[in-house]
């Protein structure tokens, strides 16, 4: 399958917060979004340096759309997502995983209304896992670090993420809709002023 490695998504601009691009939008497609390895792999794992996926100043970082289809998947992973108004947005999707990404804001993304770390629609089985979310100033009344609406019978998963700020989320895990399986738990949120 697709694999995006070691890429940098960023927009400098001064652009509308709506108007400063994608870093990846997919339709009924599967792919792996992990850091590029670059010295060497043991028995499938990277033990050397690597280099991230980059998402910064962006409307949206990953914007995965399916239909349905057990075989349509994403798997984001140690990924770097900074000042981007909605880093991943999962529509539909089967057993996607979003784990070990740092999602974070500064001074410069006070031009963003509303962010949010992971978003999960209408998704059966996800999971997320082990995220760092740290907003870094309180200029985003709206700051939905984890969601999820309307997930299947099976279910999905928020774990062990942590949310760490001196300033506050809205929302540090935000569900709406009907969850018959949904599981959220371990989570740490240190530094929060609700």
């Amino acid at each position: 399958g697709v694999r995006f490695e070691g890429n940098t998504f960023i927009n400098r601009g001064t652009f509308a917060a709506d108007k400063r691009g994608t870093g990846i939008k997919s339709i009924d497609a599967s792919y792996i979004i992990e850091p590029l390895c670059l010295e060497s792999y043991a028995v499938g794992e990277c033990t050397g340096p690597s280099q991230p996926n980059i998402f910064d100043g962006l409307t949206s970082g990953i914007d995965a759309y399916t239909t349905g289809g057990l075989d349509r998947n994403i798997s984001v992973s140690g990924n770097n997502f900074k000042n981007v108004s909605r880093s991943i947005t999962t529509d539909g999707g089967n057993y996607d995983k979003v784990n070990r990404n740092n999602f974070s804001t500064d001074n410069t993304g006070s031009f963003l209304p509303q962010v949010s770390g992971i978003y999960f629609y209408n998704g059966a089985g996800f999971q997320a896992s082990e995220n760092v979310f740290t907003p870094a100033h309180t200029a985003h009344k709206h700051f939905y670090a984890a969601a999820a609406k309307t997930s299947s019978y099976e279910g999905g998963s928020i774990y062990k993420n942590l949310f760490n700020s001196d300033k506050s989320f809205s929302f540090g895990v935000s569900v709406e809709g009907e969850h018959p399986s949904l599981q959220i738990a371990c989570n740490k949120f240190f530094n929060q002023q609700y």
